[in-house]
């Protein structure tokens, strides 16, 4: 059995785009669920949104 892939990219766009086909990522329900990481990392909503989508991935977002 093959090890589950990890997205890594350079550029937050890129890594958007790759998820795009998943339509939950657009709704307001799940930019609100990305607010509290504002808080807790310190961090600006739109990057909230981008380790959100990350973290729901499992996937390594590269500042």
């Amino acid at each position: 059995m093959n090890k589950p892939s990890r997205l890594l990219t350079l550029d937050s766009n890129v890594f958007i785009a790759a998820l795009k086909e998943d339509e939950s990522y657009n709704d307001k329900a799940f930019c609100t669920s990305a607010y509290p990481l504002c808080a807790e990392y310190d961090i600006y909503a739109i990057d909230a949104i981008y380790l959100k989508v990350a973290l729901d991935n499992h996937a390594a977002l590269v500042l």
